[in-house]
């Protein structure tokens, strides 16, 4: 996305009201429904969702999906990086924790600065630096974290804004339902609009196996 349609999508999550842990669950996190998104759309991360799923190599690459569970994160020069994890969906039933992985993670990238995203295979570790407008997707399971900032930008103050959206083929449980918050026409055009050469997904340096 470019510029303008990142500066609407950091108003939005100004505004947008925190995500809740659900009784049954350990995940803070909204849902936009692929569908819903295309055809009702209640706020702009549901506009940026139909506009991801539009574009072709994001739907070579993500196949068939039910939707997109979203949320964000922002981060300054106090914050300590994100340790490495892999990101996930844990609901308790019946006494028992059950976990699942989504199909795809992506992250939007809203902010120029802070440190880099870090993805780990067995045998291969790849790096992203931040940069607004950025979108990367990224195998599901895969081990990630984020890094220090770049040694030259470590004492400099910095507000690093990411959104945060993992595709699943079907609905996990325990997401929240995403807030309806108003939204204007020059707003949707931003993330809509194309440009005349779209910029490249970004895989990274590890390539998953395409979506059958």
């Amino acid at each position: 996305i470019d510029g303008t349609a990142a500066e609407a999508l950091t108003r939005f999550l100004s505004t947008c009201p925190e995500p809740e842990v659900q009784p049954q669950g350990l995940t803070a996190s909204y849902w936009s429904s692929a569908e819903e998104a295309r055809t009702s759309p209640r706020n702009l991360v549901d506009i940026l969702v139909a506009s991801l799923l539009d574009r072709e190599d994001v739907r070579d690459r993500l196949g068939k999906v039910e939707g997109a569970e979203w949320w964000w994160q922002d981060t300054d020069q106090d914050d300590p990086p994100k340790v490495y994890h892999t990101d996930s969906n844990v609901w308790f039933e019946d006494g028992q924790s059950i976990k699942q992985h989504p199909y795809s993670g992506s992250v939007m990238y809203l902010s120029d600065e802070g440190g880099p995203t870090i993805l780990f295979t067995e045998t291969a570790a790849c790096a992203i630096l931040p940069k607004r407008g950025r979108y990367m997707l990224f195998q599901g399971d895969l081990p990630h974290g984020v890094l220090h900032p770049l040694e030259e930008h470590t004492s400099a103050p910095f507000s690093r804004l990411t959104l945060l959206l993992n595709w699943w083929r079907e609905r996990p449980p325990g997401l929240s339902e995403a807030p309806e918050i108003p939204f204007d026409s020059r707003e949707v055009e931003s993330i809509r609009g194309r440009d005349e050469q779209p910029s490249q997904l970004l895989r990274g340096c590890l390539q998953p196996t395409p979506a059958a």
